[in-house]
């Protein structure tokens, strides 16, 4: 399996690819006043799959 880093922005966020399975899979972290809330784009893969598709067109990826 290969991994490939599609974005990163220092405590906020880190996205990710498999190459073997072609999906994007998002990480984000947003401050809250008792805690933090991490989010973690995987759910059914549909918005992966709308990500990787705008990434392949050259599109910008709007789900991370």
């Amino acid at each position: 399996m290969t991994l490939t880093i599609e974005n990163v922005v220092t405590y906020q966020e880190f996205a990710f690819r498999l190459d073997s399975q072609q999906i994007l899979i998002s990480i984000t972290l947003k401050d809250e006043s008792n805690g933090t809330r991490v989010t973690m784009n995987s759910e059914g893969f549909a918005t992966s799959l709308e990500n990787l598709k705008a990434l392949v067109e050259g599109n910008k990826i709007r789900n991370i």
